[in-house]
């Protein structure tokens, strides 16, 4: 099982996208998540298409941000919630395994929201781990 996690840093430079179209044949993650494509919801269905995926995004706030995940159509995602800063799913690979939580998050990329934000995340993990969902995986990466 494998996945990719990139700082994607635009969806509008082609060189960029020719590096993800031909890494993804490649390595065959079940699972892509990009932060930073700072692109339309339009050049998001595009980069799915192209890529043969299923997928969700947060579009970008202004010039900034912007999430997507992709994944393998083989494998069922349920969509659980997401935010400028993070994308939260349950996964099923194969239908005698159970569901697990993929949830990623971008840092807040304000200096001065970063506390705020933090304590959200913490609030948000501690309220996962009462509900007793494993494997848990968080991934963080700041700006």
């Amino acid at each position: 099982m494998s996945f990719l996690v990139w700082n994607y840093q635009g969806l509008g430079n082609p060189w960029i996208v020719k590096g993800l179209r031909d890494l993804i044949p490649v390595n065959s993650p079940l699972l892509v998540f990009l932060v930073g494509t700072k692109c339309s919801l339009s050049q998001i269905e595009t980069l799915k298409r192209r890529l043969d995926l299923f997928g969700c995004c947060v579009e970008p706030r202004g010039r900034s941000g912007g999430l997507m995940l992709l994944w393998q159509k083989s494998i069922e995602v349920q969509l659980q919630s997401f935010s400028s800063f993070h994308i939260d799913v349950s996964i099923r690979l194969d239908e005698s395994l159970g569901w697990w939580r993929f949830s990623r998050v971008y840092g807040e990329p304000d200096k001065g929201k970063r506390v705020g934000f933090w304590n959200l995340i913490v609030g948000y993990i501690l309220n996962r781990l009462d509900l007793g969902y494993v494997p848990e995986t968080i991934m963080n990466l700041l700006n």
